[in-house]
């Protein structure tokens, strides 16, 4: 006759780990935004996520509700004005961390990404920089989002 035992021979406890906050959200301009002075912020009108609630549209402002590691990225379009390039940044807590640059004279877009380490509270948006008098493409040419993708 055989018996089997059955034995839990762990001994280590397990972990519990708090649940990971989801922070994403992605944005889009649907309405032109005409004569942009320097250091006003553009504003991203269609929100198309927001995840924990961070992007604020009324000041094109992403306020992070949890600690961590952050990709954004950031893309204008835009309009052919005369002599006038684009200069616009990702800007963290009133720092510039990447400039988007668009020609003069065409319809052209800027880019940028960055991954940032964010403390709650911190403010993440868009800005046009340099030259006043900006003329922004919406029609979903231009866009912001972000994600958390590390909680600290």
């Amino acid at each position: 006759m055989v018996i089997s035992i059955g034995w839990n021979i762990s001994t280590k406890p397990k972990r519990q780990e708090s649940p990971q906050p989801v922070v994403a959200f992605t944005t889009v301009k649907t309405n032109n935004q005409d004569n942009v002075g320097v250091n006003q912020n553009i504003l991203f009108d269609t929100i198309v996520l927001n995840e924990g609630g961070g992007f604020h549209s009324q000041h094109g402002l992403f306020i992070a509700p949890a600690r961590g590691i952050y990709i954004f990225t950031a893309t204008v379009l835009h309009m052919p004005q005369a002599s006038i390039s684009l200069h616009a940044a990702i800007t963290h807590n009133g720092q510039d961390v990447a400039l988007l640059h668009s020609s003069a004279n065409v319809f052209d877009q800027g880019t940028q990404t960055v991954i940032l380490k964010i403390e709650p509270g911190d403010e993440v948006w868009v800005r046009n920089v340099h030259y006043g008098g900006e003329l922004i493409t919406g029609a979903k040419f231009s866009s912001f989002s972000g994600i958390l993708i590390n909680h600290l």
